[in-house]
């Protein structure tokens, strides 16, 4: 009987391989490779040769292989070990691992430390055109395995049956946070109440029963505000308000009293938006006022405003004032609101009187349309983002992550974003993305954004890549295009415009 030994088993299959320069002399080298785990334990990965060329042609490839434990035993993982770096330009991400890995010109040769928290991990190389870097790389198989990273789910997109025609976009699929306050001095407090009904009507509304219902419909709450001094009332605690319940509580409201109404207090229940026991990072957080005056503390003589400076941005809120009948002096407070907080501003929403036409363009404008066209680029030095509120890997202070912040990421529904450049301008795209692969897709066009049918498909991304990738577009940069089989989506695309 032999004797066992503690050998590094590996199967190493090339899944996918494709040359940034088209012809099959550029193929990538060694497809299809298997290791024997007897007579050959560890699999030594060079490429491209150390001439530059592939089969004797110089070109760059980009290559993604998998290695893969020869059983699925949960005792042991895979190590990756760095033989040669000379990666020049080129860069190799490793998924899969404990901490996902990247390797560059500048990373030292040695063992990494993490290891796979599973039975496979993916190495995908990329190299500029015309490049002749060089790696090589071992992996093996070692005893233990970590706990696998946390993995965030998208909530998929629940049955609903096809939605009016007359919204953009399907209004049981949206997911926001929404606080809806009424003014309950004013004399028309009645249409107020028909409005956020029939926008309550068509929303998917359902209260906070655990954790994992933050990604299933809208969360709701409601406010009654007053002219009666430190009178103020919230119909239910966050975020438990259901549907039923808040159309109950909307029928029940009374014009309590005559005069404007107090706005301070609505500061203690902002904060709601932000409690750790009620947050919910991947929903849009909308304000919504319907008041026909401006706040009694608020006064035309600058120096006696009282009105409290509400946290609507510093809470990623979205506030939107509904009028109706307000006279033009009373709108001048929230027109003049950003004079001492210069980035809250409000969004104004008229009623017409019409129930049914106030609830449709309500929707379109402020609930199912997340992230509008962008316009022309005026300069060469520009960013891009889905959601358009996501600021990619850089912190505050501009410094580089290794991680994506998680608190803005998300969006309802998302449209083209174009970006218009003159004809014949190289353009260069460095893109981030973090996207549930085969679930959440990423598309860069290239061509005229106004003649989208001659626009050409340059890349398809899903899946991630935090690391930062570059596309040079030999043509202008017509549109990027975020698609998604669900609902809600966590993370993001961040892509740098630059010209080359």
């Amino acid at each position: 009987m032999a004797i066992r030994m503690i050998l590094f088993i590996v199967l190493i299959t090339l899944l996918s391989s494709h040359s940034v320069v088209t012809g099959d002399p550029c193929q990538c080298v060694g497809e299809d490779q298997r290791i024997d785990p007897t007579t050959n334990p560890i699999l030594f990965f060079q490429h491209p040769t150390t001439t530059g060329q592939i089969n004797g042609v110089p070109c760059s490839a980009n290559c993604s292989f998998q290695a893969h434990l020869d059983f699925d035993d949960k005792q042991y993982s895979l190590q990756v070990q760095i033989i040669n770096n000379n990666l020049l330009d080129g860069k190799i991400t490793i998924d899969g691992m404990a901490k996902d890995e990247t390797i560059t010109f500048n990373t030292p040769t040695g063992v990494l430390v993490p290891t796979s928290y599973g039975d496979s991990i993916t190495i995908k190389f990329v190299q500029p055109d015309g490049m002749k870097g060089e790696f090589m790389l071992a992996v093996k198989k070692v005893s233990g395995r970590p706990v696998a990273p946390p993995t965030r789910l998208t909530t998929l997109s629940p049955s609903t049956p096809p939605f009016d025609s007359k919204f953009t976009a399907n209004p049981l699929l949206v997911a926001n946070d929404i606080m809806i306050a009424f003014d309950l001095g004013s004399e028309y407090v009645e249409e107020y109440k028909k409005f956020a009904v029939g926008i309550i009507d068509q929303l998917s509304i359902r209260p906070k029963e655990s954790e994992e219902d933050c990604g299933a419909g809208s969360r709701l709450t409601l406010i009654g505000l007053s002219s009666m001094d430190g009178f103020s009332n919230q119909y239910a605690p966050f975020w438990t308000t259901s549907a039923d319940q808040a159309k109950g509580n909307i029928n029940s409201i009374v014009r309590l009293s005559n005069g404007k109404f107090n706005i301070n207090p609505l500061s203690e229940y902002l904060e709601g938006f932000g409690n750790e026991s009620t947050n919910c990072e991947n929903r849009g957080r909308i304000f919504i006022l319907l008041a026909s005056s401006l706040p009694k503390e608020y006064n035309s003589v600058e120096a006696d405003n009282k009105a409290k400076i509400l946290p609507f941005i510093d809470g990623g809120i979205h506030q939107i004032t509904v009028n109706y009948k307000t006279k033009r002096d009373d709108l001048k407070y929230y027109a003049d609101y950003n004079k001492t907080n210069i980035e809250n501003e409000w969004n104004f929403f008229s009623l017409s009187g019409n129930a049914d036409e106030d609830v449709k363009d309500f929707i379109n404008n402020y609930l199912v349309d997340s992230s509008p066209e962008s316009g022309a680029i005026h300069s060469f030095q520009k960013t891009v983002s889905i959601p358009p509120y996501y600021s990619g890997r850089r912190g505050e202070e501009g410094e580089t992550r290794d991680y994506w912040e998680t608190a803005k990421h998300y969006c309802n529904f998302q449209k083209t974003t174009d970006k218009d450049v003159p004809e014949g301008t190289p353009i260069c795209l460095t893109v981030y993305y973090d996207l549930e692969a085969d679930r959440d897709y990423v598309k860069i066009y290239s061509g005229d954004a106004k003649e989208p049918e001659k626009q050409e498909l340059i890349v398809h991304l899903t899946g991630r890549d935090v690391s930062g990738t570059t596309f040079e577009l030999p043509d202008a940069l017509g549109s990027i295009v975020f698609s998604s089989d669900e609902k809600n989506v966590y993370d993001g695309f961040h892509a740098k415009i630059a010209k080359c």
